[in-house]
C-alpha cells in the first residue's frame, strides 16, 4: 500500500482492497522462479486469495515505520515469527464488515490466526488436547485466566488446530478458532480450549 499520513491510503477514491496490477505481476514473476515470502506492507487487510497458491509464505507487517527492524529481524531469523492477526482478514469486499460473532464467519484468515517459529505444536494430537481442557479446568480454580501460565495453555491448543488445519480454511474452522481467542481475552481457558477442540475436529 502507498505510504500516507492523515488520508485514506490506496483505499477510497476508485481504489479497493485488491492488490495493483504491478504487485500481482511482481507476486507472479518472483513466485514462479524461487520459493518466496510475500510481504504485505499495509494499514488494512489487502485481499491475496488470488495469490495464495503461488506464494510459500505470507508476512502482514502492516505498516512497521521508516526503519522497519522488527520485520527485517524475523526474516532473517533474529527474531521468531509470534504474531497473531489483531483483525479478521476478509476474502472479498463483499465480507465487509467481518467480525468474530457474526452468523456467517467465513474469513480468508480469522482473528487470532499467526503460525510461529518460537514454539514446536505438541505432539499426541487429540489426546493432548484433552490433557489441555483439563489444565484449562485447573488454572481456571487457581485464578490464571488472565495469566501468561493460562495463556500458555490455549496457546498449545492453537498450535495443535493450526499443525492440522495447515492454512486450509474453512467456516466451520474458522468460527470457532475466532472465537477461542475472544474467550481467551475474557480469561475463559476452558471455553477457549474447547472451541479450539471443535475447530480441529472440523479440520
Amino acid at each position: 500500500e502507498t505510504p500516507y499520513a492523515e488520508g485514506i491510503g490506496d483505499v477510497g477514491n476508485g481504489h479497493d482492497l485488491e492488490l495493483t496490477a504491478t504487485d500481482k505481476a511482481a507476486v507472479d514473476k518472483v513466485c514462479a522462479a524461487m520459493k518466496c515470502a510475500v510481504l504485505i506492507v499495509s494499514g488494512r487487510p489487502q485481499l491475496i486469495g488470488d495469490q495464495l497458491g503461488k506464494i510459500n509464505a505470507l508476512v502482514a507487517s502492516w505498516l512497521p515505520g521508516s526503519e522497519g527492524d522488527g520485520v527485517a529481524d524475523v526474516l532473517y531469523g533474529k527474531r521468531a515469527f509470534t504474531g497473531q492477526l489483531p483483525v479478521t482478514w476478509p476474502k472479498s469486499e463483499a465480507q465487509l464488515p467481518i467480525n468474530v460473532g457474526d452468523g456467517t464467519y467465513d474469513p480468508q484468515f480469522p482473528y487470532g490466526w499467526g503460525l510461529t517459529t518460537l514454539k514446536k505444536p505438541p505432539a499426541g494430537g487429540e489426546l493432548t488436547l484433552t490433557a489441555l481442557a483439563v489444565a484449562a479446568q485447573i488454572a481456571e480454580k487457581a485464578k490464571l485466566g488472565k495469566t501468561p501460565a493460562g495463556k500458555a495453555i490455549v496457546d498449545q491448543a492453537r498450535l495443535l488446530v493450526q499443525q492440522k488445519i495447515d492454512g486450509k480454511f474453512t467456516q466451520a474452522v474458522a468460527k470457532p478458532f475466532a472465537e477461542a481467542d475472544h474467550l481467551l481475552l475474557k480469561g475463559d481457558l476452558t471455553g477457549a480450549v474447547a472451541k479450539l477442540r471443535t475447530a480441529y475436529r472440523a479440520a
